[in-house]
């Protein structure tokens, strides 16, 4: 069971959309809720008019002072919506990058609960996916916009047979536990859907042994997008939640994705649990 989970609940207004779902998760699971709030200060500094960091301690105070009250703020706002929550809540904050401050956080978590950011959102402010899914750990869900007017009751699993997919199952079975509906489905090639069958099986065999009651298709990929025919699927099911594993590495310090991982990390609309 997920005891700890640990959300981004900075100032940012898209971040309310992690913290609705993480108090709705914590809730299912009876878990404290770490909300943790942090504007990277150094960046800002980095990019400050040489003139201004020279000649003018004063104004570099008060634009420090400024992101100051901005996480206090944001410490405000996820104290209030938390009111009257029976299970724990507690607050870290730090003047650094809100995605490196997760990832070191992580260590006293279960799970992790951000936002997706709107695009032309501020990277200073808001944790980017990237690294949390692939430096922390952890299971990582990517709360959508309207996630507090969907609770989580049908779940969609993007099958592949690889280890990032194998751990996902693991890391989501408390959700698939709970879930109403488990639909799990696997693309591939026109010529491989026979034998794909097979392994399904295997999977839906493993989650009944879990008390999980799944149902299972493979299909040949349709559209030129294997992104597009998952969404489809999700469409179909009337899912609240998608699990995947994240496929991707690390070429000098940056992270790349592979297509579908990247496209419905920046764009589904749905929330989506990915793990690494």
């Amino acid at each position: 069971m997920y005891k700890t989970i640990l959300v981004h609940a900075g100032a940012d207004p898209s971040s309310m959309a992690a913290i609705q779902m993480a108090k709705a998760l914590g809730e299912r699971f009876e878990a404290t809720l770490i909300g943790v709030g942090a504007v990277n200060w150094d960046a800002y500094l980095a990019f400050t008019d040489p003139g201004i960091a020279i000649g003018s301690g004063e104004t570099l105070q008060a634009m420090e002072t400024a992101v100051e009250a901005e996480i206090a703020e944001a410490k405000v706002r996820f104290h209030d919506f938390c009111a009257g929550y029976a299970h724990g809540v507690t607050w870290r904050s730090r003047m650094d990058d809100p995605a490196r401050t997760m990832v070191d956080l992580a260590r006293g978590a279960d799970l992790i609960v951000a936002a997706r950011p709107p695009k032309g959102a501020d990277p200073q402010r808001l944790a980017s996916p990237t690294p949390l899914v692939m430096e922390s750990g952890l299971p990582v869900v990517i709360a959508s916009s309207n996630a507090a007017e969907t609770p989580i009751r049908n779940i969609l699993v993007g099958w592949k047979n690889t280890r990032e997919t194998r751990r996902a199952i693991s890391d989501a079975m408390p959700l698939l536990k709970l879930a109403e509906r488990v639909h799990v489905a696997q693309i591939c090639e026109t010529d491989a859907v026979g034998s794909a069958k097979a392994e399904l099986d295997d999977v839906i065999a493993r989650l009944a042994r879990q008390g999980v009651k799944a149902e299972g298709s493979t299909s040949p990929q349709v559209q030129l997008a294997v992104t597009d025919d998952l969404l489809d699927i999700a469409a179909q099911q009337s899912s609240d939640l998608i699990v995947l594993g994240a496929y991707g590495h690390s070429r000098l310090r940056e992270w790349a994705f592979g297509g579908v991982t990247q496209d419905l990390m920046e764009s589904a609309p749905h929330t989506i649990l990915f793990s690494r």
